[in-house]
């Protein structure tokens, strides 16, 4: 039995969700990024739109690097994100390039954004960012001993500097309600649970 309207179940039967049925997609944007309009049938017949980002990256993803420095402090990116209009705390990262695995990616966006290398990174976890809005998984990563070996060699759209805090500061900063991406919070719960 699906269950898609949430209904009580009368017959003690285990409720079952049932996907919809695209019925049509059509690719309504395609420059920097693809967006899709689907049009998705329920299993009670209705249908209705449904807007999506297609990611270029071809199932490669994305990459989120949560560094702590040979001193034990958490390397954090503040960037302008437009859509907020903020600026915004979060974590080294970027799109996984051609042939790169998350590893690799990871060392290349570091240094880029921040200009700093690390000795050890770790695939702590993967999730899906915004599932209601698009297909990119992000892979976190944890870099431990970093250092800053140059200057950061930011693409032109790119609006970051890089700052070191204890974790007492990032802490009470998130405490008090500084404007985070939601990667940097993923990104600490995936390493407290290692």
């Amino acid at each position: 039995m699906c269950d898609n309207n949430h209904n009580d179940n009368d017959n003690n039967e285990p409720k079952k969700l049932c996907i919809p049925q695209v019925k049509e997609s059509v690719c309504v944007f395609d420059e920097y990024l693809r967006l899709h309009r689907d049009t998705l049938q329920l299993a009670n017949g209705k249908e209705y739109f449904y807007y999506r980002h297609i990611s270029r990256t071809a199932g490669r993803g994305a990459v989120m690097v949560l560094a702590t420095t040979i001193d034990n402090k958490f390397l954090i990116v503040e960037e302008y994100r437009h859509p907020t209009h903020k600026i915004i705390w979060g974590c080294p990262g970027g799109m996984i390039d051609p042939g790169e695995n998350a590893i690799d990616a990871a060392k290349r966006e570091l240094k880029e954004e921040t200009g700093y290398e690390a000795e050890n990174f770790k695939v702590v976890g993967k999730s899906f960012a915004l599932p209601g809005l698009s297909n990119v998984q992000i892979h976190y990563v944890i870099a431990e001993n970093a250092r800053k070996t140059a200057n950061a060699q930011l693409e032109s759209s790119e609006c970051l500097i890089e700052k070191t805090l204890t974790i007492e500061e990032l802490n009470s900063s998130l405490r008090n309600g500084v404007d985070v991406d939601s990667s940097l919070l993923s990104a600490l719960f995936y390493r407290s649970i290692q």
